[in-house]
């Protein structure tokens, strides 16, 4: 995957409320940049003035493996192109001291070949990524005499650059686009957030209140509802079990396994039509798909039935040796749910009443 969603990881998001309150996006291609206050400069220097020629703003953390493979290609753009101003700035970083950070741009050596600084109270975060609604790193902006041209994955720059140098930049459509997009991508996010919420109320022992809420979600977001449509099955289990119940043999009869492991990982274990079906799916023959097995072995983890999880994660094996092996990060997946398995007391199912 060469893009990190911010949205995989707690550490990332500015703040859920932050996400929730911004529904637009107010800092896009044809707006001035905003002020460059940095915590400290790490490598090179900051600029005389970058709101004269070109220069262009990567956002990137240590933790972001695809920033990390776009820093040599930065680096040959920066050598290139001495007239540039090219900036790295860490951000979103979370327990990291400046010495860490010195460290890493050390280590990094001409694969870093840049000017780089990093984030001080967030504010590179509050003034620059929140507004222009980035939700993914590495991020880079290029501007042009103070102004942004293009913000986008920095593997896209090079072409960007070039139409910018030669004064055929479209910068009336790329902001259009950008703000569309932006607009778009906060209130899919905005969904996810809500969704998160009532996922958790659905988990209540009196769950009427996600019942209601899982309703009101799902009509006033219809556009995004594929996206939810994993946790209807935890909503029917919880609303009404009799439908719950005819969604998973629905599920069955259409041999929708995979849709059905994955609707099973949002249910509580202790939900025993949860719990049945998911040793019915494990028992079922002719699975090929190892994602299935996978987010079995994940159900039953989270169950602590430690010989349910073993035998998912095996499968899981057998089918990825079989017909899986174009699935990248699978082995390393499934080991890891082995040592989560292994580690489980010696539970069997007659420990889940």
């Amino acid at each position: 995957m060469r893009r990190l969603p911010l949205a995989l990881s707690s550490l990332l998001f500015l703040t859920a409320t932050a996400a929730l309150s911004q529904d637009k996006v107010t800092l896009a291609p044809g707006d001035k940049l905003p002020s460059l206050k940095v915590g400290e400069w790490l490598k090179g220097s900051p600029p005389k003035n970058i709101n004269k020629g070109i220069a262009v703003i990567d956002f990137w953390a240590t933790w972001c493996g695809p920033c990390k493979e776009m820093m040599p290609e930065l680096s040959a753009l920066a050598a290139a192109n001495p007239d540039i101003y090219v900036v790295g700035l860490s951000v979103l970083e979370r327990d990291i001291t400046p010495e860490k950070l010195r460290t890493f741009v050390a280590s990094m050596g001409d694969k870093m070949k840049f000017n780089v600084a990093c984030d001080k109270k967030d504010f590179i975060s509050r003034n620059w990524i929140t507004p222009a609604a980035i939700h993914q790193l590495p991020t880079t902006i290029l501007a042009m005499d103070g102004v942004i041209q293009w913000i986008g994955h920095p593997e896209d720059l090079p072409k960007t650059l070039s139409a910018v140098q030669a004064g055929t930049h479209n910068l009336t459509n790329t902001r259009k686009e950008y703000i569309e997009s932006g607009d778009e991508g906060l209130r899919e996010r905005a969904f996810n957030q809500l969704l998160y919420v009532v996922d958790s109320q659905l988990d209540e022992p009196d769950p009427s209140k996600g019942i209601r809420a899982f309703e009101k979600l799902k009509a006033d977001y219809p556009k995004y509802w594929g996206l939810a449509s994993d946790w209807e099955l935890k909503y029917l289990l919880r609303a009404d079990p009799t439908k719950g119940e005819a969604l998973i043999e629905s599920l069955f009869e259409k041999k929708k396994f995979f849709k059905l492991s994955i609707s099973l990982t949002y249910v509580r274990f202790e939900n025993r039509t949860a719990l049945d079906a998911a040793r019915k799916l494990l028992s079922t023959e002719g699975i090929k798909d190892p994602m299935v097995y996978f987010f079995l072995a994940n159900y039953f983890v989270v169950a602590k039935l430690r010989a349910e999880a073993l035998t998912a994660v095996d499968l899981a094996t057998k089918a990825y040796e079989a017909n899986g092996k174009d699935i990248p990060d699978i082995p390393k997946n499934i080991e890891m749910k082995r040592k989560q398995a292994n580690a489980l007391p010696g539970l069997t199912s007659t420990s889940v009443d």
